[in-house]
């Protein structure tokens, strides 16, 4: 995950929390400040039934602040 500042993450973390997704890990690469670098963020997540990958990655491109989303 690749997002534009703190308020962004608060975000994608209530957006797991919302959905009963389970962070098993987190790692944060925090901005330089240029212009070309945003913050990034691995997760390790644990998907309940009721919600799919696919699903939860359209949600978070709904986040403001988001620049880009996806599964590895």
């Amino acid at each position: 995950l690749e997002y534009a500042d703190r308020d962004c993450l608060d975000r994608v973390l209530q957006l797991f929390q919302d959905r009963a997704v389970k962070v098993l890990n987190m790692e944060i690469t925090r901005s330089d400040g240029s212009e070309h670098h945003n913050a990034c963020a691995l997760f390790n997540l644990r998907l309940n039934k009721h919600c799919s990958a696919d699903e939860l990655l359209s949600a978070l491109y709904r986040l403001e602040g988001v620049v880009t989303a996806e599964e590895l």
